[in-house]
């Protein structure tokens, strides 16, 4: 009977354990709703857009993997360390820098040097003065009375007395006064036409050639006109 009474009381104290147990459960559960709404603003994502905050790893560059396989050869080979190999490295760079740079000036002083690289130091060439050595090569086969023509349509008569000189040299070859060659001078000319009679006219026509062309006198029209009087007068005589 007593066995009774026990278990009696031992299940009311247990009973009001649990009881009490489960109240203070329920005073201690936690909101599932925040005490305040926080709210993201419109632009929130600048903020995120750092360096810092990027998170996607960049495949190295060719030069990058260039750099490294080189570093880490240079580790190996010398026994080195990370910065004695890029200090080697550095230095090494430089003087693949220097390299190229004489081997491009080398190629512009080649360039430079050749025959299409010579009006670099020489004096600018006209393109007549091109085109006057190549009459001179053969004289035989110019019509000077055209180029005479129209270098004075021009009004360059400078080069109108130069192909009048020609024009002269031609006439006094094919007459066999002088023999021509492109090489010879005024003198040499001279020279040949020492004993003939066209001796002193030749030498005043070579002397306004020699004032006027090489001289490089500008002339008007009216020493022009003088100087020509002598190199008609003298294709006159040669064709006596």
């Amino acid at each position: 009977m007593i066995n009774k009474y026990i278990l009696l009381v031992l299940g009311l104290f247990f009973s009001c354990v649990l009881y009490a147990t489960e109240t203070n459960l329920d005073t201690l559960k936690i909101s599932d709703k925040p005490n305040t709404v926080r709210v993201l603003s419109d632009n929130f994502k600048e903020k995120y857009t750092d360096d810092a905050y990027n998170y996607i790893v960049k495949e190295p560059s060719f030069f990058t993997v260039v750099k490294n396989w080189i570093l880490n050869k240079l580790m190996e080979w010398l026994n080195t360390s990370v910065e004695n190999a890029e200090d080697i490295y550095e230095k090494l760079k430089l003087g693949l820098y220097i390299i190229v740079i004489i081997g491009v000036i080398y190629y512009v002083v080649r360039i430079v040097l050749k025959k299409e690289g010579r009006w670099f130091f020489k004096k600018k060439t006209n393109s007549d003065e091109i085109l006057y050595t190549n009459i001179e090569e053969n004289i035989s086969g110019v019509n000077f009375n055209t180029l005479i023509k129209e270098a004075n349509e021009e009004e360059n008569y400078r080069l109108a007395i130069r192909y009048y000189y020609l024009w002269l040299l031609k006439e006094l070859d094919e007459t066999d006064n002088i023999a021509y060659d492109p090489q010879k001078t005024n003198v040499d000319y001279q020279l040949e036409l020492a004993t003939s009679t066209l001796s002193e006219d030749f030498a005043k026509a070579s002397y306004y050639y020699s004032y006027i062309w090489y001289g490089e006198f500008a002339i008007n029209e009216e020493d022009y006109t003088t100087a020509i009087l002598v190199y008609n007068n003298l294709l006159k005589q040669i064709k006596k």
